[in-house]
């Protein structure tokens, strides 16, 4: 009964973000004004009193209809992330999961560094790509990217590698 209901968790996700792209959303807020719209009030009152009243939007609903919705940006993303785990020999699933190892965060961090520097994307954007991240967790990435850089020549030859690799 388990996969039943996550195969339809899955089906509802896809067709909210369809939903999402069909009505030509241009902007990540208008995005989200969207998902909220159509999530609508909770079921036992239909009259939200704030925003806070709205039920949540599940981040992989929102990764959805972002991929669909802006095709372009998640997939300049994708190929940073896939880029800097060619580089550092990690895998995308291990990129965007939870784990806190050293081998792994730090290449999250790069990649973090990267698409903030190689697209226009926002902090609470990036971080939805790496497994649901606060932006403050981007924000933290980046700086310690950048501390590294200037006290590494050799980690930030290897930045500017995977970036030119990037702009190829």
């Amino acid at each position: 009964m388990k996969d039943v209901n996550r195969v339809q968790d899955a089906w509802d996700c896809h067709q909210e973000a369809r939903y999402v792209a069909e009505r030509n959303v241009n902007c990540s807020n208008a995005l989200l004004a969207a998902l909220r719209e159509h999530h609508g009030p909770p079921a036992e009152n239909n009259e939200p009193e704030g925003p806070s009243e709205l039920p949540p939007i599940p981040n992989d609903v929102i990764a959805t209809a972002a991929e669909i919705a802006f095709p372009e940006w998640v997939n300049s993303i994708k190929r940073i992330q896939h880029a800097v785990c060619k580089e550092y020999g990690v895998s995308l699933l291990e990129l965007c999961s939870h784990r806190r190892k050293k081998a792994i965060v730090r290449p999250r961090q790069v990649a973090m560094y990267l698409c903030k520097t190689l697209t226009d994307r926002s902090f609470p954007e990036i971080g939805r790509r790496f497994g649901g991240r606060d932006h403050t967790t981007v924000i933290s990435a980046i700086s310690r990217v950048e501390q590294i850089c200037a006290a590494d020549e050799e980690f930030r030859a290897r930045v500017q590698k995977i970036a030119l690799g990037f702009a190829s």
